[in-house]
C-alpha cells in the first residue's frame, strides 16, 4: 500500500475535473478492447477511485487508486492511496487449502487404516498416503506463488497510476509528500 499527498494550486473541483477527463466510467465501454482510456473508475463528490484498464482480461485483484480532495487555502490537497484488494483472494485461499487438507487428509488416514490391516505393506503401498499428505503443502505453495505473481504484476499498474497523477498535475503541483 502506497500513501501520499499532492498539494496543488487549483481548487478541488478542477482537480476532480482533471481526474474525470483521464478515466472512463465502468460499463459496456470497457468491453471494447481497442477504444477508451487507459484507466476506469468512479468519482463521487470530491472522492475518486480508479484502476488500470485491462484490455484482454478482467483482473479484479489489480491495484486501485483511492483518493479524496480537500480545500487547502488557495489550492487543494489530494490524499492518494494505491493499494491491492487481497481480501477475497485470502478468503478463497484459506477455504481452498482447508478443503484440500480435509479431503486429502481423510483419504490419507483411510489408506493408512487399510495398510494397517495388511500384514506387510510394501514401499509402493506406503507412497499413496505420503503423496496424499503432501498435496495440501503443494496447494499452499501454488497459492503463495499465485499471490506473488499478482503482486509483481501489480507493480507496473502502481507506477502507471502514479505517473498519471503526476502528469495531470505537473503544471500546478506545489509539493508531493
Amino acid at each position: 500500500m502506497k500513501q501520499f499527498q499532492i498539494i496543488v494550486s487549483i481548487p478541488p473541483e478542477e482537480v476532480i475535473g482533471r481526474i474525470a477527463s483521464a478515466i472512463d466510467k465502468p460499463g459496456l465501454a470497457l468491453a471494447v478492447p481497442f477504444g477508451g482510456k487507459d484507466f476506469f473508475g468512479t468519482i463521487n463528490g470530491l472522492s475518486f477511485q480508479f484502476r488500470t484498464r485491462r484490455r484482454w482480461s478482467g483482473n479484479n485483484f489489480a491495484p486501485a487508486c483511492f483518493g479524496n480532495t480537500q480545500p487547502n487555502g488557495y489550492g487543494s490537497t489530494i490524499n492518494v492511496q494505491i493499494a491491492q484488494k487481497n481480501t477475497l483472494f485470502l478468503i478463497f485461499s484459506i477455504v481452498f487449502v482447508l478443503m484440500v487438507t480435509f479431503v486429502c487428509g481423510s483419504f490419507g488416514v483411510l489408506s493408512l487404516f487399510v495398510l494397517a490391516q495388511t500384514s506387510q505393506p510394501g514401499p509402493q503401498a506406503i507412497a499413496v498416503p505420503v503423496v496424499l499428505f503432501l498435496i495440501p503443502f503443494l496447494a499452499i505453495a501454488f497459492l503463495i506463488g499465485l499471490f506473488m505473481i499478482g503482486k509483481r504484476m501489480g507493480k507496473t499498474d502502481e507506477v502507471r497510476m502514479n505517473e498519471l497523477l503526476n502528469r495531470l498535475f505537473s503544471d500546478v503541483i506545489f509539493r508531493q509528500r
